[in-house]
């Protein structure tokens, strides 16, 4: 009796091609994640040593700068007008979260008023943006 031999059907998984693929979108997405970027009015934060969390979806953003310049969500703005166009805006908003921004050089006084007008305006939530300070910084 004669046995045939059977060929065994090494049949193997081309994976070069799933690994070429995974590795281009492994590139896009880093460098796709460098170039987001805070837009925004430059303001030198003031820095805390730990970072505090908060989910905030829509940000109604107040700003002055060192040279005493208000922005309403990054608009140049009158101080005067402050109270009226935030009044508008957070009419609008359901969460009525201020977020204050102000240059760490401004006397605190400019920043309280600031809170003031929000405050008068309605908004339920106040919030001062800092940044987290490097160890090195301390």
């Amino acid at each position: 009796m004669k046995y045939v031999r059977r060929r065994a059907n090494n049949k193997l998984i081309e994976s070069t091609a799933l690994t070429d693929i995974v590795f281009l979108l492994l590139i896009f997405f880093l460098l796709t994640s460098s170039f987001v970027s805070h837009t925004g009015i430059k303001v030198n934060l003031p820095g805390i040593n730990k970072p505090i969390e908060t989910s905030v979806k829509k940000n109604i953003s107040v700003s002055i700068n060192d040279k005493e310049q208000v922005f309403l969500n990054d608009k140049l703005i009158e101080k005067a007008s402050l109270l009226p166009l935030l009044k508008d805006i957070l009419e609008t908003d359901e969460e009525k979260i201020v977020i204050f921004r102000a240059d760490k050089t401004l006397k605190i006084e400019k920043l309280i008023e600031l809170m003031d007008i929000g405050n008068s305006a309605g908004a339920a939530r106040l919030i001062i943006a800092t940044k987290v300070q490097d160890a090195e910084d301390n």
